[in-house]
């Protein structure tokens, strides 16, 4: 009876995991020869803005206006402003997430793997693949940069992240800390 009465107690708990929205997501790295590729525009620069907005064809969304220091691939003008969309966001009481989608802050300086929308904005490739943020660890000469899957450091947002690997035929994830020269140069070399 009492094992019954756990198989039971054992069902009802699996089945409200699966009603209450649990799910796996799984994300297969895009090397940055991928990333570079696929790429419209690549962009370093700063969040200067977002913004978060509503319609009827996009639901909840943010746009961010980035400064443009540097365009490493792409038709846009240095030190204009470029505009990302990305879904999610908060207005007012509502609050849409979007499982593994970038996140920005203001100030934020960033190196930007972008696809062009039919609006003329741009959208992070791989969700949080495209985005690296760029930082200058203490007592460091160099900038640096990382993502969930390049440039992991002891410190910082990424710092537990394991080593991933990717797809067959494809360079690995990088170990250690990634230099922003290393990546502009992999990626100018890569859109030559």
């Amino acid at each position: 009876m009492i094992s019954l009465i756990k198989k039971q107690i054992w069902v009802c708990g699996w089945l409200a995991m699966i009603g209450s929205g649990i799910q796996a997501h799984e994300m297969i790295p895009l090397n940055l020869d991928s990333l570079t590729e696929t790429a419209d525009w690549i962009v370093h620069g700063r969040v200067q803005s977002m913004e978060c907005r509503k319609d009827a064809e996009r639901g909840i969304y943010t746009l961010i206006t980035l400064d443009a220091e540097e365009v490493l691939k792409g038709d846009l003008v240095q030190s204009s402003p470029v505009t990302v969309v990305h879904a999610g966001g908060v207005l007012g009481e509502q609050r849409v997430t979007v499982a593994m989608q970038v996140e920005f802050h203001l100030g934020e300086e960033i190196v930007a793997f972008l696809i062009k929308n039919e609006r003329d904005e741009g959208v992070i490739i791989g969700l949080s693949q495209g985005k690296f943020e760029v930082f200058q660890p203490v007592g460091a000469t160099q900038k640096m940069v990382r993502n969930p899957f390049y440039g992991r450091f002891d410190e910082g947002p990424y710092s537990a992240v394991s080593p991933l690997s990717f797809p067959s035929g494809s360079q690995a994830v990088p170990s250690g800390p990634l230099l922003l020269s290393t990546l502009k140069r992999t990626v100018t070399k890569g859109n030559q």
